[in-house]
């Protein structure tokens, strides 16, 4: 009977390297639920044109590898004062600091850092049979999403070194103490898959594949292993530790002065670009070798209002770019909120929408910027 993999099976691991070119192990702490998760990892081709004398297609170069992910998950909370959510790998990547601060009433902070060079890490996509993974990933844009009758969601989308998909073999021949382990399916694996050989799940860390020969179905794992000939040799994740119920649009507000008063809207969306990116065109690299910084980072958001008198006047504050202090929280409870801090945004535009029936609406656009004191405080989020 044929295996199909199914969206529902899906759950995400992120785990942070300390190497940006060695893939690393997932724990079950990194765990959290996804309602997609695609990774591509590819390769560039070169078709030459320079062949005398026929009009077909020549042979193809290889040219160098590239991968690009994304993921689409509900915001869960903890349900628990400061203990992170399950994206809070994610969030600590996306933003760069992560800040506990611990009691009753604790919470953990996300703030920007100015050099992101050392945010990457690793990304599992565990299916039913079939996993898929990236290594060297990093974040390049995270958004956030709201409305009155939905659920909050967070996309995220990145690019990373490498990866690809994992899924049961066997092992031809026995090894005892080595690393070189010889396969039915050398396809079957890649650099950056997370191993079970027989029984053997590395102490529930997954044995760490850092390179691979498909000419020879030779993986080579991280550290030394012992196995039997034909031993079953499996994709591996360890039991994802989940928690939290989604957090959903009727709880939660948006205020302009910092928190004291709040404005009605219907919905709203929160755009963050990273301004992280991979060095990926050097001559001679066949991968990205580091994280670099390309560009300035950016904070948007875009509000969607019924318009009525009590809010007709953030049609004339955006074309005149009016500065307010944004507070956008999500849910209410402890251990299920959210706060984002925006001290300045700088509203950008807006656009009426006149139905032939029906209230009028109007959205609402606009930028955070840093403050003199401190220029990269532009966005601050609080977990609680």
């Amino acid at each position: 009977m044929a295996e199909f993999q199914y969206g529902d099976d899906v759950v995400g691991f992120f785990t942070a390297q300390t190497t940006y070119q060695t893939p690393v192990s997932q724990l079950a702490a990194g765990a959290f639920r996804a309602t997609s998760i695609t990774i591509n990892p590819s390769r560039n081709r070169f078709y030459p044109q320079d062949q005398a004398g026929s009009r077909a297609a020549s042979p193809g170069v290889q040219g160098r590898g590239i991968c690009t992910w994304n993921a689409s998950t509900l915001i869960r909370g903890s349900g628990v004062p400061a203990v992170p959510y399950d994206i809070g790998n994610l969030l600590k990547h996306a933003f760069g600091s992560e800040v506990t601060t611990p009691g009753v009433s604790g919470y953990n902070t996300y703030s920007f850092l100015k050099d992101t060079t050392g945010l990457f890490g690793a990304l599992h996509k565990k299916g039913s049979t079939i996993h898929e993974h990236c290594y060297g990933a990093i974040i390049t844009q995270i958004a956030f999403a709201w409305g009155n009758d939905q659920p909050m969601t967070m996309t995220l989308t990145g690019k990373a070194r490498d990866g690809g998909m994992t899924y049961p073999t066997a092992a031809n021949g026995a090894g005892s103490s080595a690393t070189a382990l010889i396969l039915d399916a050398g396809d079957a694996i890649q650099v950056g898959s997370l191993l079970k050989i027989a029984a053997d799940d590395n102490s529930g860390a997954g044995h760490v594949v850092t390179a691979v020969n498909v000419t020879t179905s030779t993986a080579t794992l991280a550290a030394a292993k012992s196995w039997s000939d034909d031993a079953v040799v499996v994709p591996f994740l360890p039991v994802p530790t989940l928690a939290g119920a989604p957090l959903y649009g009727n709880t939660g507000s948006i205020s302009f002065d910092g928190g004291s008063t709040s404005v009605s809207h219907l919905s709203g969306s929160l755009t963050i670009d990273t301004g992280a990116d991979l060095l990926e065109d050097e001559y001679g690299d066949e991968y990205a070798t580091e994280v670099v910084m390309r560009g300035k980072r950016s904070t948007s958001f875009n509000l969607d209002f019924l318009l009525k008198e009590a809010n007709a006047e953030f049609a004339s504050q955006a074309r005149r770019r009016s500065t307010k202090d944004v507070h956008i929280i999500f849910g209410q409870d402890a251990g299920a909120t959210m706060t984002f801090d925006m001290p300045i945004v700088e509203f950008t535009g807006g656009n009426p929408d006149s139905p032939e029936t029906g209230p009028m609406r109007y959205q609402l656009q606009g930028i955070a910027t840093g403050t003199d004191a401190a220029l990269e405080d532009e966005c601050t989020l609080k977990t609680q």
